[in-house]
């Protein structure tokens, strides 16, 4: 009987994760998380470490800061860079 209950919260984590809500896991840099109620009303953002109170409340991803994208662009451009001079294609 476990068994079956551990396959449904899988399959219901998936259906969530595929309907573009967040399921577990540290968000990564530039990336904050929003919580919305079950209309897809914002409700707040998250903290690292805070966690939503109510069951029926999902989790989206956000934009994080101005500061955080410029940041992300800075490295992303600098190893386009990089890999562009040193794949020796002319």
């Amino acid at each position: 009987m476990a068994a079956i209950d551990v396959t449904a919260a899988q399959r219901d984590g998936c259906s969530l994760a595929c309907l573009g809500y967040r399921v577990d896991a540290p968000v990564g840099y530039g990336l904050r998380r929003m919580m919305v109620d079950e209309s897809e009303h914002p409700k707040g953002f998250l903290e690292k470490g805070q966690f939503k109170a109510l069951q029926s409340d999902r989790v989206r991803l956000q934009h994080g800061s101005a500061e955080e994208a410029a940041v992300i662009r800075a490295i992303s451009s600098s190893t386009a860079g990089n890999l562009t001079a040193t794949s020796g294609v002319n």
